[in-house]
């Protein structure tokens, strides 16, 4: 491990020297100084706390680094982002991936994240996605399959996958400043599926990547993303986002993503209705609010709403301190299941959690982030079969997070 990783920065060095090359070195390690929860009301069982204090291995499961390489120019391009991991005693390449340029044209491969669309998440800060911005645009990843993170298009069944893109875009349309760009993405799946059938019904041939396409149009006020993909042969997602920057200190998204099985396959349909907005009330404080609407069927006797909102304030005090404080809730607003109806109160009602917290810059590029993560499960419109089975849970959980960047 000391030997890779010193070969890696001398040849960062090098290639820093030689090829005029970016390179940036960061530190993050997440810890919990408390992880308490207690579980109560349970029928016929005594309540539950369980304690942990000092928990290095809790906030995030790794301490880990992000070395990333950029060398380039305007023809053409490489990075690499390695994560060396403290607690593991391993390194994982995050991105890897090389672009080319000829005249309007783009040619990408390897392994990178394939996001367009802006996400207003410019106050996450250090905190876990699961503190800021639970679910990405697309349908909410706790139940969807196929239209979840549906802006990324590198990602098959949860995972990056290596791919294959060409892009072209097409400049100054309708004013001096805008640009279309039209996108094929190739991204691996084995699995994808044959066509092209014989009389036995087997394939002729195989796909083994899974295709996306995009048409996103920019200007000086909005964004536009549209989004088609196949992450195999008989299921697609489909998007339409649309981000509106035209009123000043005002960053507002909006979306709709649907995703289906086709064919033979049972039929299963998502649909996802995503609103955020940033409103910059003054240059040090900001508020941002994040929502997610989904829907999922398999028939009108089987099928779910889930909901995801999330609030949350950010003022800068000085240039050094920060307070913020987040609230979230998420639920399953249910539906039916064999055809009998189930309402919020069945599924739990709502899980809220509140989040004061503090960022702290004694210099330049250090940071050090706190606070109060409250959990609250089953306190909130749950019915009472559902707390007699389950109970009630109180989570009080105390994150520390120390963040360096060079």
């Amino acid at each position: 491990m000391k030997k890779i990783v010193s070969v890696l920065a001398v040849a960062a060095l090098t290639l820093g020297a030689v090829f005029a090359a970016d390179v940036s070195l960061g530190f993050r390690t997440g810890s919990y100084i408390l992880d308490r929860e207690s579980t109560t009301d349970i029928v016929g069982t005594d309540d539950e706390t369980t304690t942990k204090v000092l928990d290095l291995a809790g906030y995030r499961a790794k301490a880990h680094s992000d070395l990333v390489i950029k060398a380039g120019n305007d023809v053409a391009g490489v990075v690499v982002d390695i994560d060396p991991s403290a607690s593991a005693k391993d390194f994982f390449f995050d991105e890897y991936y090389a672009w080319a340029n000829v005249s309007n044209l783009q040619v990408t491969a390897g392994n990178w994240t394939g996001r367009y669309m802006k996400r207003v998440n410019a106050d996450a800060g250090k905190w876990e996605s699961n503190e800021y911005e639970r679910m990405k645009l697309g349908v909410n990843k706790r139940y969807g399959k196929f239209g979840v993170d549906v802006d990324n298009l590198t990602l098959v069944d949860g995972e990056q996958q290596i791919a294959f893109a060409v892009a072209y875009t097409f400049r100054s349309l309708i004013s001096e400043d805008d640009a279309l760009m039209i996108k094929g993405v190739a991204a691996e799946n084995q699995d994808w599926g044959g066509f092209n059938y014989n009389d036995d019904g087997e394939p002729r041939m195989y796909l083994r990547t899974a295709p996306a396409f995009q048409v996103a149009y920019r200007n000086e006020t909005m964004d536009i993303d549209a989004i088609f993909k196949s992450p195999a042969r008989d299921q697609i997602a489909t998007a339409l986002l649309f981000r509106f920057i035209g009123v000043e200190n005002l960053d507002t998204v909006v979306g709709v993503t649907y995703g289906s099985t086709l064919g033979s396959v049972k039929h299963y349909y998502e649909l996802g209705i995503d609103l955020r907005a940033r409103y910059k009330i003054t240059d040090a404080f900001a508020v941002t609010t994040m929502h997610n609407f989904s829907l999922f069927s398999s028939g009108s006797d089987n099928n779910f709403k889930a909901l995801w909102n999330m609030l949350s304030a950010k003022y800068d005090v000085n240039d050094a301190i920060s307070a913020q404080f987040t609230v979230q809730n998420e639920c399953n607003l249910g539906g039916k299941s064999g055809g009998n109806s189930i309402s919020l109160g069945d599924t739990g009602g709502l899980n809220l959690e509140l989040i004061p917290g503090i960022i702290i810059r004694p210099a330049e590029n250090v940071s050090f982030t706190t606070g109060v993560i409250v959990d609250l499960k089953g306190y909130v419109a749950a019915n009472s079969d559902w707390t007699d089975a389950k109970g009630k849970t109180l989570g009080i959980k105390i994150p520390f997070v120390f963040n360096v960047s060079l």
